[in-house]
């Protein structure tokens, strides 16, 4: 049964409203683009796709360009890790694994504060000369009874730059 001309001027006076408003035009006619693909859309609403196309491109150009310059702070950060000599390659790796994607953390140096608090690594410049449990005793301070405030100073530098000597 076809539809009679009353109805069909109604529909086509209805089309012309809905492509005519800013709101439905560009919706309209991409579906009448669906139903035709042989319809021709106005060069308006071809335009306005084109500046949406081109907005998209940049925006994904500059995640793209930011994700690129996250990776090489990341990588920088982790070779002055290693470079530090804090750490070794190994450590780093499980400051890495251990640490950092558990808390989903992207910061090296954030991930070795964690990974010191949790794993207390140690130092790999003075690693074969440290025996696990070594008690430190207190040095024999000569002077001691002549000069306590002497001594007490002359110790504590000893054991300060003992301390940094080790790191």
């Amino acid at each position: 049964m076809a539809p009679n001309q009353q109805t069909l001027m109604e529909l086509g006076a209805l089309a012309m409203k809905i492509a005519g408003h800013p709101k439905t035009r560009r919706q309209f006619l991409g579906q009448v683009k669906q139903v035709d693909p042989n319809y021709r859309v106005p060069a308006d609403v071809q335009f306005e796709e084109f500046k949406e196309q081109q907005a998209r491109e940049r925006e994904e150009e500059k995640i793209r360009a930011k994700a690129e310059r996250d990776e090489r702070q990341r990588a920088n950060q982790r070779q002055k890790l290693i470079d530090s000599g804090r750490y070794t390659e190994e450590q780093v790796g499980e400051i890495e694994e251990k640490v950092m994607k558990k808390f989903g953390l992207n910061d090296f140096e954030a991930g070795a504060k964690l990974y010191a608090a949790d794993f207390k690594p140690q130092n790999p410049t003075n690693a074969g000369n440290q025996r696990h449990g070594r008690i430190w005793e207190f040095p024999n301070l000569p002077g001691l009874l002549e000069n306590p405030d002497k001594a007490a100073n002359d110790a504590a530098y000893a054991v300060i730059d003992e301390l940094r000597g080790a790191r």
